[in-house]
């Protein structure tokens, strides 16, 4: 017992912090989107902290301080975390770096609980194959790759989460309603993570619910489940597809963004020389598994291992998906092609494979020695930590130059009146804005959200904050007043405390038409109103699905004091 205490305790925090020492020892890396996620954080902080939001909704300070909705857009459970951590730790850096730790480990812990759910029975060899999984987990070069080298921070939260689901799915079967509610909970999670990951892992779960319990009730719960965790998560992803046409949500699919153009050779897959490279051992797993499922064949067991048959296939499946032969379904299942880059399916691979692994190391080492198994999962876990080698070693720590600036740089003002960019394509520019104006008037110094009227026009501005805009205009005649905002719906205006149009300009920000006299115009931008219902509804479901859980109907029924 003791030296199984010892390894389950040492071995999973080893791996955790090889997993995370590029971060502990050279800081943030610098990967392909270093600056936009960090700007994006810190947005999101302002956001939540400085404008009041929640959950926030508008970029303030972005495109010069005329504003965007990228917060409908753009999952955030990455930047809520990160932004949490940063008023904690006082910058965004060392936030964001704490988010990555904290994702990195509940990758570990849900692994682990979700191979305990696969294999059954708690033996030692379980044991050690729940903690062989989630070494290959966390040490994945994908993984690695998302989280040091592309900076993918919401996919590769997205990812941590994902087993989570997948536990809840497995013990619906031996608890129902826990399985329910943790594969609601896991599955939610993941849509507010990275909603593109969430897609193929709600397809895993149906395609799982339908091979592990068509032939029972217990399909009920799992589609139950998923249904939950759509409704949890509606404040989110309804918005984020009803407002779409608002943005340029298309410039994600164009150009060098464009699927057909991003299939990879087949050889750079499993290797380590492209930053997207899997590594050798996924395909060694893959075998590995054939071989035990021929071996299962033999011995009449493999009905047993229909999770396990399922993940391997749908690992396949992931791999032919990366190929040029599965254009058809890149171009006719709804909205795959805005994963943009096919070779993103190694996330789902790198979940299935570690499953495998832990599956197929039980399976073979069932009637083997505690000594033998201790030793061929130390072993394991060096091959794991080999195979992650190249990878950590590819980190960059940002310039120094870059080091000493950050917390100026990432400070709302500095990120307004340098019109630092949040995203790569501008794809959640509002669709009417002039692309060029706010360049244009950055060389305004941003002096003024309105710009003035005809001669003879006062104006006096009286608040300026990213939502809140009070102005005090007094004109001879009939005005029209421009406001340096980007137009979108949940902008609301009074003038003189009554009602007041607006209406969007040829260059996309807000036209206020105004009487002659005296005018006090009160801006106000809200979260739009679908955004808004939909907020009610998740909330409301939830406090149904505690009050439901807090009181089963057998509890209600006792506790009125009737006779059963």
């Amino acid at each position: 017992m003791k030296d199984r205490h010892i390894t389950f305790n040492i071995l999973p925090l080893i791996a955790l912090l090889i997993s995370s020492l590029p971060l502990l020892m050279l800081g943030y890396p610098q990967g392909h989107d270093w600056l936009f996620e960090l700007i994006r954080v810190a947005e999101y902080k302002n956001a939540l902290f400085v404008d009041k939001q929640f959950p926030p909704y508008w970029g303030s300070n972005l495109y010069g301080g005329y504003g965007s909705p990228i917060f409908i857009f753009y999952a955030p459970l990455y930047a809520f975390v990160s932004s949490c951590c940063s008023w904690v730790m006082g910058s965004i850096t060392s936030g964001s770096m704490g988010a990555l730790i904290i994702f990195s480990i509940i990758a570990v812990i849900s692994m682990q609980l979700l191979l305990k759910a696969a294999l059954g029975n708690n033996t030692f060899v379980n044991d050690a194959a729940s903690r062989i999984a989630g070494y290959f987990f966390i040490l994945n070069p994908y993984l690695l790759c998302n989280k040091l080298l592309r900076n993918a921070n919401a996919e590769y939260a997205a990812l941590c989460i994902s087993p989570l689901a997948l536990y809840g799915l497995l013990i619906i079967d031996r608890r129902p309603k826990m399985g329910t509610s943790i594969l609601a909970i896991g599955l939610a999670l993941t849509i507010l993570a990275h909603n593109l990951t969430a897609l193929v892992m709600m397809a895993f779960i149906l395609v799982a619910a339908v091979v592990l319990y068509v032939s029972s009730k217990r399909i009920l719960m799992a589609l139950g489940g998923v249904v939950l965790a759509l409704g949890l998560s509606a404040f989110f992803w309804v918005p984020a597809m009803y407002y779409q046409p608002f943005v340029r949500i298309d410039r994600m699919i164009q150009g060098k963004f464009d699927f057909h153009n991003q299939f990879q050779p087949m050889a750079s897959f499993f290797g380590y020389t492209e930053f997207y490279s899997i590594g050798l051992l996924v395909p060694l797993v893959l075998i590995c598994a054939v071989g035990m499922f021929w071996i299962a064949c033999k011995r009449r067991e493999l009905m047993s291992l229909k999770f396990c048959l399922l993940l391997f296939l749908a690992s396949l499946f992931f791999l032919f998906l990366q190929t040029k032969a599965s254009i058809f379904f890149w171009e006719q299942i709804p909205y795959l092609s805005l994963f943009q880059f096919p070779w993103r399916m190694m996330g789902p691979i790198a979940i299935a494979c570690a499953i495998i692994i832990g599956c197929s190391f039980a399976y073979l080492c069932r009637e083997q020695s505690r000594k033998i198994v201790l030793s061929a999962e130390i072993v394991i876990l060096v091959i794991c930590v080999i195979n992650a080698v190249p990878h950590l070693k590819d980190t960059e720590a940002l310039p120094e130059s870059v080091s000493r600036v950050l917390s100026e740089v990432l400070r709302g003002d500095t990120i307004k009146n340098e019109a630092l960019p949040a995203t790569v394509l501008d794809e959640y520019l509002p669709r009417l804005a002039y692309p060029d104006i706010w360049l244009i008037n950055r060389q305004r110094k941003f002096g003024s959200v309105v710009n003035a009227g005809p001669a003879g026009c006062e104006l006096r501005v009286i608040l300026d904050s990213g939502t809140s805009i009070m102005v005090e205009a007094r004109t001879e005649y009939p005005t029209r007043l421009q406001i340096l905002r980007w137009f979108f719906p949940g902008w609301t205006c009074t003038n003189n405390g009554m009602p007041q149009d607006i209406h969007a300009s040829r260059t996309g920000t807000i036209d206020i038409s105004i009487p002659a006299g005296s005018n006090s115009i009160d801006l106000t931008l809200k979260p739009p109103s679908l955004r808004r219902n939909c907020l009610w509804m998740s909330l409301v479901l939830f406090l149904c699905w505690i009050a439901a859980l807090a009181f089963p109907p057998g509890k209600r029924y006792l506790m009125s004091g009737k006779p059963r």
